[in-house]
């Protein structure tokens, strides 16, 4: 899914935005200037977009749609944003485990199985969809956390 590369775009992210001299406003000290919070990484500001234009989107389709399955073996909406919690939930843990690692070589998981044992089909639409939401906001605010030096970090990964 396109959110499993989050993390190898945040490792090559534009530097000139986390740059302390654009960040800079007159007569503030060297001080000041330092704690001053870091713009995101673009591929970041993009995570957040993504999720800001889709959750209007999501929450205007029918409630009765979001359970239908296209086809036998295929998933449900529910089920297809279980799957993005259940990638967010994955990646979360990544994006902060990766700091104190020399790879980015992870386990995978059963997805269908995952899907499956926590029953997405019969989770309320709206709460599935916010928490997919919150859960990606929240790994934009991780990933804008990461200090500079690791961004810069050459690994071996298997994502």
């Amino acid at each position: 899914t396109p959110f499993s590369t989050w993390h190898l775009a945040l490792r090559t992210a534009d530097r000139a935005q986390s740059d302390p001299s654009s960040t800079r406003i007159a007569g503030q000290t060297a001080t000041t200037r330092t704690t001053m919070r870091r713009m995101p990484p673009s591929c970041v500001q993009t995570l957040l977009e993504t999720v800001d234009a889709a959750v209007p989107a999501l929450l205007a389709i029918p409630d009765d749609r979001t359970t239908c399955r296209p086809a036998p073996g295929k998933w449900s909406p529910r089920e297809i944003v279980g799957h993005l919690i259940d990638s967010a939930s994955n990646n979360h843990k990544r994006f902060v485990v990766a700091r104190w690692r020399d790879d980015l070589v992870f386990d995978g998981y059963a997805q269908n199985d995952w899907v499956e044992a926590q029953r997405y089909q019969e989770g309320p639409w709206s709460d599935l969809v916010m928490l997919w939401a919150h859960f990606n906001r929240h790994i934009g605010r991780v990933m804008t956390s990461v200090p500079d030096a690791e961004l810069r970090a050459t690994l071996r990964a298997n994502i």
